[in-house]
């Protein structure tokens, strides 16, 4: 029950953090210039091994609604609770991949910039060193296949 409440908390404090960083007015990092050994960014494609559903709690991934269900990634968006995002551009970087995401939140549009690490069957989401939200691990959801009739 504990590691319940805190994965539920992790969640919410994260659904909070993206809300929160819609209402930054401060100018992006994201318009600094990219280093010379940062290869060209892939204009809003998701690496493939990134698609799917992932939920901080993996016995949420059945959840559809509500702050309980995953997040999902495909080649172009990334949804989560009371977020949608367009995927703007995917940059490799160091084992990880930057993403750059066009969001709606709380009726406000922001341009975030997150990092995804992947190891296994676990993602990991963090944030530039200056955003409120630490890091949340996600752990990939099965894919549901329904058998055709």
């Amino acid at each position: 029950m504990i590691e319940r409440s805190k994965a539920m908390r992790t969640v919410v404090l994260t659904a909070i953090l993206v809300a929160l960083a819609a209402c930054d007015r401060s100018p992006s990092s994201a318009s600094a210039a990219p280093e010379a050994s940062e290869p060209t960014a892939q204009t809003g494609t998701v690496p493939t091994a990134l698609v799917g559903k992932w939920a901080a709690d993996p016995a949420w991934c059945p959840n559809e609604t509500g702050e309980t269900r995953p997040i999902e990634i495909t080649a172009t968006r990334f949804e989560g609770y009371e977020n949608s995002c367009a995927v703007v551009a995917v940059t490799e970087q160091a084992g990880a991949y930057v993403a750059e995401l066009s969001c709606q939140a709380e009726g406000q549009t922001v341009t975030e910039r997150t990092r995804w690490t992947l190891s296994g069957q676990v993602l990991t989401q963090s944030w530039p060193s200056d955003h409120p939200a630490g890091a949340v691990q996600f752990t990939r959801c099965p894919v549901v296949t329904t058998p055709s009739s």
